[in-house]
């Protein structure tokens, strides 16, 4: 037998972890006002400069002392800070506006749009996330390391799985179920809706064997014969904003003790299926459909992880960014595709089906007028919710990331001077910039913000709209693009960005109850993406194709995720269609052509 001691368990390094760090203030301010620069007029940046000065040297030094001494006490000083302002604390719905979103990759790898492959299809999902999640129990699932091979927090992995928000008034909760095998029980079924029908469904037998696709198809295929009727919605309740649903939640639990019983099986679930009615056609009506589509009482919004299994054959998921970032679900999905495709037998798992006695529970609510209404009122903030999104998702073929590195410049810094000339060409004037950079390597980490606009970006704009800038002068301002690009990236990724030391600085400073530093309610900090004003958000969903991302931060921003392949790009553009000044089909049309002015400039460079 082999020495068990050796397994690498996927939790296992966690504590061992270092701590979220906490940067130096006189590190921090001068990167600040050096990033504002391009968004200020002198007057401006002097006015700015001048408060900065008074923060370094007053009640800056306070807060930092404070922020410090936080530190000391817990390793990820940021965490229940994060959650609670930057999620659980919004008022927004959850539907559209607080999901991620996207269209499987296996319908354009695997499983092209096809009828009467819905609950086949959805059987061989939810046999792969189940094992998945038998082995996240087990904590099989292996570690992630950085390039020197250090082990990253595995953390996040614990909510993929039975987590779900619940509704509070004025701030929701996270309910995490999830317990790995050495810490106890864990739930071990799936919630199903389908056409306002919700069903519990155990995933594994009286004997804790894991259930094979044939038996699961079994169950699915029940729980379709029982919903050809309209069922109760209830699900269209988690689709309205926080304060009304929260309110909704208490009436409904106050009606019946049962009703709680059914809203914990809702939130300890593995993950929420829905067997939804639609038959999206290509990728952006997919797209649309599993972002906003048109049933939104087939949906739990707060659910950490949704896969959605439509009419056609089409699959798409939905994720809350609270307890995890999107590359959770994306390898998550990517796993699940990889269990699929491999498979060299008509089924999963045991090909045994269990007596037809066995059959999901369904989960039947106790209701009111007062719930029929709160329903309604659901109903009419999502239908004024899904208008407003325009998203385009689609693909760029002249190239992909091998020529990037084949210039010696990183495919991601590549793709996003690639935005910033985008919106410079387009609106003739820099916006401010939001990438995402992982800080993974430390205790429960996650993101740091990377502000891509840059005073070298923007100088490299300028000279790529400049006919008389010779190709030579605009490749070497394209280098000094990148490399500050490069060291901005680098400073995110050990956690010595700008924008989560601010936050700190600025949450403590309320905490204290000491006044707002002048700092934060400096114009200039929100013209330049303090406070989320971020125009273009922007993210690197992955190496392989697929498509996920969020709405813009701001009304008239720009969403934008991108997957780099090695010879082609996915792009995902999405802004609001009742913004009069975004257009995301053009933004993305503009985007490839810029894409093909900088490999032209580099081409023309080397002659």
């Amino acid at each position: 037998m082999g020495d068990d001691s050796k397994i690498e368990r996927t939790f296992q390094f966690e504590e061992a972890l270092p701590s979220l760090p906490v940067p130096e203030l006189d590190k921090t301010l001068p990167k600040y006002l050096e990033s504002v620069k391009v968004f200020a007029t002198d007057e401006e940046i002097e006015h700015t400069k001048k408060l900065i000065d008074e923060f370094q040297n007053g009640v800056g030094k306070q807060l930092q002392e404070k922020l410090v001494e936080k530190a000391k006490s817990m390793k990820n000083w940021l965490e229940e800070w994060w959650e609670d302002i930057t999620y659980l604390r919004s008022r927004e719905p959850m539907a559209v506006i607080g999901t991620m979103a996207g269209p499987s990759s296996i319908n354009q790898n695997f499983w092209p749009l096809a009828e009467g492959t819905q609950i086949k299809r959805a059987s061989e999902n939810m046999f792969g996330f189940t094992k998945f999640f038998l082995m996240s129990r087990r904590e099989e699932v292996p570690i992630m390391r950085d390039r020197s091979k250090n082990p990253f927090s595995m953390y996040q992995y614990r909510s993929l799985f039975s987590t779900s928000r619940v509704p509070g008034d004025p701030c929701d909760s996270l309910a995490k179920y999830f317990k790995t095998v050495s810490e106890g029980h864990c739930p071990s079924h799936i919630a199903v809706f389908c056409n306002g029908h919700i069903f519990k469904v155990e995933m594994l037998d009286k004997s804790g064997t894991q259930l094979g696709t044939y038996e699961i198809q079994r169950q699915l295929s029940y729980i379709k014969s029982q919903s050809k009727e309209k069922g109760q919605g209830i699900g269209v309740l988690s689709a309205d904003d926080r304060t009304s649903w929260a309110k909704a939640y208490a009436h409904l639990v106050s009606l019946d003790a049962k009703n709680k019983k059914n809203l914990e099986a809702i939130q300890s679930s593995i993950i929420c299926v829905s067997l939804d009615a639609e038959r999206p056609g290509d990728i952006g009506d997919s797209f649309r459909a599993s972002m906003c589509g048109e049933n939104p009482q087939d949906r739990w919004f707060d659910k950490s992880t949704t896969v959605i299994f439509f009419e056609n054959g089409a699959v798409g998921y939905l994720a809350d960014h609270c307890p995890y970032d999107g590359l959770v679900i994306n390898l998550t999905e990517s796993w699940v595709d990889d269990l699929i495709i491999k498979s060299k037998t008509d089924w999963l798992g045991s090909p045994n089906v269990q007596s037809d006695d066995i059959k999901p529970e369904e989960l039947i609510f106790t209701v009111d007028a007062t719930t029929e209404e709160a329903k309604l009122h659901a109903a009419e903030t999502y239908k004024n919710l899904k208008k407003k999104v325009d998203a385009c998702p689609s693909f760029f073929h002249t190239f992909g990331r091998n020529f990037a590195k084949e210039q010696s410049i990183h495919p991601d810094i590549f793709f996003q001077l690639a935005i910033q000339l985008t919106y410079y060409t387009k609106y003739g004037k820099p916006a401010p910039c939001y990438e995402t950079a992982t800080t993974r390597k430390y205790y429960h980490g996650r993101t740091e913000t990377v502000r891509s606009t840059t005073t070298e970006a923007v100088n490299w704009c300028k000279a790529m709209n400049n006919p008389d800038v010779s190709a030579k002068d605009k490749i070497n301002l394209l280098r000094a693009a990148t490399g500050k690009q490069m060291m901005l990236g680098y400073d995110g990724l050990q956690a010595k960005g700008i924008d989560r030391h601010l936050l700190g600085l600025y949450l403590m400073s309320r905490d204290m109850g000491i006044d707002t530093p002048a700092i934060f309610s400096d114009p200039l900090f929100t013209k330049s993406g303090g406070n989320g004003n971020y125009v273009l958000s922007t993210s690197l969903t992955g190496y392989e194709r697929g498509f996920g991302g969020v709405v813009p931060m701001r009304k008239d921003g720009y969403g934008i995720f991108y997957n780099l392949c090695k010879e082609e790009f996915y792009i995902l553009v999405i802004s609001y269609k009742d913004c009069e000044e975004t257009n995301s089909l053009e933004f993305f049309q503009e985007l490839c052509k810029s894409l093909i002015r900088m490999q032209e400039v580099i081409l023309e460079a080397k002659k």
